[in-house]
């Protein structure tokens, strides 16, 4: 379950970033999910439960706290995992921590 979550926690992503995609590489969105008002772990929730994953790969997918009411013991790993190889890209892609690049980040958007 954990491994499947893992695998598909970011699936959403496809619905929130439509606008980074060329026209004619975009086949008709789902309005319903395709918008950066809803984060991708729920669409990603939302399209796990379309094509009929288990209830504990879904409930896993939505691992951000304020999301879901309580998150799964499955949703904490996801998290984790997430965490820790988002932070090692950072610092091999760029030499610096993933909270330096949000603290970066977030100072050039405000």
């Amino acid at each position: 379950m954990i491994r499947a979550a893992c695998l598909l926690h970011d699936v959403g992503k496809c619905y929130e970033y439509v606008e980074h995609v060329e026209d004619e590489k975009l086949l008709d969105p789902d309005p319903t999910y395709a918008t950066e008002e809803i984060p991708h772990s729920l669409s990603g929730y939302a399209l796990a439960h379309e094509v009929g994953c288990p209830l504990a790969v879904q409930r896993a997918i939505p691992h951000f706290l304020g999301e879901v009411p309580k998150r799964t013991l499955e949703a904490e790993l996801v998290k984790s995992a997430n965490s820790a190889s988002s932070n090692a890209i950072t610092q091999s892609a760029m030499g610096i921590t993933l909270q330096e690049w949000v603290d970066e980040y977030s100072q050039t958007t405000d």
